[in-house]
């Protein structure tokens, strides 16, 4: 058995051994950190429920939600156009990079301040709902904070960008888990010192500090300067620039619903959505993860070597891809009540119907893989209109909400990357052989759980 599997991980990439063992490596590594970072992060998640009430991961949530709006606004793919760039290894270029990294993190700061005030007036003058989390008077404090989280931010260096495009990941790795261990350390000291709620915050924080230290001393490179190159920006803004409006895109449709839900809802129930979301963006991100620092390199370096090999390579990793997510949402469709029971206490009860609904969303996530090699070939203003077309339908979300209720509009927000799968089946037929029937067996059991859930009960019943 053990043989056949690693026979199978071994056709992975085709004949090319030095990759292939590049990404076999770099992607247990990932896998092994992911696993270790969860489970870190799961205790501490266990630990501050019983600390702070739920109120306080609301306030977190909307936090952490404009801290990567601005992120995402701002995003100009400088960490994509290291990757599949010839000019990565060229001092020259990587000096860009980083300029252009320090400014975005400083134009952050500066907005999330901004919008910590606008909050503070609005909720001054009574603009949101009574119960809303925006009339929280913590909430500006919360983004004070992160606005300094940001600008730190900014300052990280690209040589951990050039290890991951390499596929190497065992220093990355190291720093994740080494910045998450010191993050919950200083939440639960912070916390015990009085911080209370702002703890959350405190740890969040200090996770950056350590994080971009160690990207300064772990990770080898050319010598970065403060001085940019008007063709290297060029470069990277002119593949940017459509990324620019994806990310903004992907920003609604990733966290629209915490933003628009958590204006409307109670806040001790949006505490209880929220941490429900937290579960389902802990499959999302391992996705994205291994999506991000092992399929698109890889897509990357087969797409300027030999681009005969790509059909072969997207339909490997949509096997594994599949299997994973399809298991993943069966699990907590079936698992996630008992063990829900064990986890929380009783005011959190409430976070497995919302995980149900939820967790449709996993079954989209192989289609991403779509995405990938689009962005391998450059053509990011296609990758844009992709995301552009969730993100127009997410503004539905409030009416839904208005006149069908929140059943309603939860199914709507776990559904929303539906109508864009046309578009990636048209946009990616160019660059390999798409085989409809097997794109469309995922679906057909995608449909199938939608029906399942919508005849179960809802989260709002």
């Amino acid at each position: 058995m053990f043989n056949q599997i690693r026979a199978s991980l071994n056709n992975l990439i085709g004949s090319e051994h030095s990759l292939r063992h590049r990404v076999l490596r770099g992607g247990s590594i990932t896998l092994v950190g992911f696993g270790a970072g969860q489970a870190i992060r799961l205790a501490s998640n266990l630990i501050m429920t019983r600390l702070l009430t739920a109120d306080a991961f609301g306030l977190m949530a909307i936090t952490i939600s404009f801290q990567v709006l601005m992120v995402m606004i701002s995003d100009v793919g400088i960490n994509a156009s290291i990757v599949r760039s010839q000019s990565a290894n060229d001092a020259r270029f990587l000096s860009t990079a980083w300029v252009t990294q320090i400014i975005r993190g400083i134009l952050i700061s500066i907005i999330v301040l901004i919008g910590a005030g606008i909050v503070f007036i609005l909720s001054k003058h009574q603009t949101f709902p009574p119960q809303s989390v925006f009339n929280d008077p913590r909430l500006p404090l919360f983004l004070i904070i992160i606005a300094i989280s940001s600008l730190i931010d900014g300052l990280r260096s690209v040589h951990m960008v050039l290890a991951q495009r390499a596929l190497k990941m065992e220093r990355v790795v190291m720093l994740e888990i080494s910045a998450q261990i010191g993050a919950v350390a200083f939440m639960i000291s912070s916390f015990f010192l009085g911080a209370d709620a702002f703890s959350l915050v405190i740890g969040a924080l200090a996770a950056v500090i350590i994080s971009v230290a160690g990207s300064h001393f772990l990770f080898d490179g050319p010598t970065l300067k403060l001085r940019v190159n008007r063709a290297d920006f060029d470069e990277i803004f002119s593949f940017g620039k459509w990324l620019i409006v994806a990310s903004i895109a992907g920003f609604i449709t990733q966290r629209g619903d915490q933003l628009i839900f958590g204006s409307l809802m109670a806040k001790e129930k949006f505490g209880v959505y929220s941490i429900a979301t937290i579960w389902i963006t802990l499959v999302i991100v391992l996705f994205d993860m291994i999506q991000n620092r092992i399929t698109y390199p890889a897509f990357s370096e087969v797409w300027r070597e030999r681009k005969k090999d790509m059909t072969q390579l997207y339909y490997r990793f949509r096997m594994l891809a599949d299997c994973a997510c399809v298991v993943s949402f069966l699990s907590i469709i079936l698992f996630a009540e008992t063990v829900f029971k064990i986890l929380y206490t009783e005011p959190y009860t409430g976070v497995v119907d919302y995980l149900k609904f939820l967790a449709i969303i996993i079954l989209l996530l192989p289609y991403r893989l779509l995405t990938s090699i689009l962005l391998a070939d450059g053509k990011s203003r296609q990758f844009m209109i992709i995301t552009l077309v969730p993100a127009l339908m997410m503004l539905l979300t409030p009416w839904i909400y208005a006149t069908a209720g929140l059943n309603a509009a939860i199914i709507y927000v776990a559904t929303i990357q539906l109508p864009t799968l046309p578009l990636s089946w048209f946009f990616v037929r160019q660059h390999i052989q798409l085989n409809i029937a097997r794109e469309l067996v995922l679906l057909a059991f995608t449909v199938v759980a939608i029906a399942f859930l919508a005849n179960q009960g809802s989260p709002g019943s």
